[in-house]
């Protein structure tokens, strides 16, 4: 007889925590799922875990706009993206035509009527950032940069840079 109270007890206990683990893991999902769509009603470009590629473009993008945003740079670069806007001379007509990541630096290529134009981005990785990476410095590199870059995509091109910005 106490076989079997045990035995009713350890199936009551054990359909208890199947169905808290049960409701534990569902409100995660619920929870995780919220907070997903929360990031995306912000930025409707950006899907949760974004490549560090799309980082850099749309970050590029929004200073060939006129709008830099903050989400894609580390805070001192955008005060100073902020306080001058044409620092880097992107207007409208340029078009983004290659962006390289490897080894936690994107290099982007812009070109225009006029010129093509390389930059490098290093990217600082953190879960306290809403989209895990930003921005925290951008260098111009020179012409022999981008034409190494250019031609072997797993190159990172010279280290000879013209312009930086910190």
């Amino acid at each position: 007889m106490i076989y079997k109270k045990e035995k009713i007890n350890f199936k009551i206990n054990y359909q208890l925590i199947l169905l808290l683990i049960s409701i534990t893991l569902s409100s995660y999902g619920i929870i995780k799922s919220e907070v997903a769509l929360y990031t995306i009603k912000q930025n409707p470009d950006f899907t949760v875990g974004e490549t560090p590629e799309k980082i850099c473009y749309y970050g590029i993008n929004s200073i060939i706009s006129g709008k830099a945003l903050s989400l894609y740079f580390a805070t001192d670069l955008f005060e100073y993206l902020k306080d001058n806007p044409s620092i880097l001379n992107l207007s409208n007509e340029d078009k983004i035509i290659d962006v390289i990541f490897r080894d936690d630096v994107c290099k982007v290529v812009t070109k225009n009527d006029e010129q093509m134009r390389g930059f490098t981005m290093p990217l600082e990785k953190s879960m306290s950032f809403p989209l895990f990476y930003r921005i925290t410095t951008i260098k111009e590199d020179d012409i022999v940069s981008i034409s190494t870059a250019l031609k072997s995509k797993s190159n990172r091109g010279g280290n000879n840079d013209s312009r930086s910005l910190n």
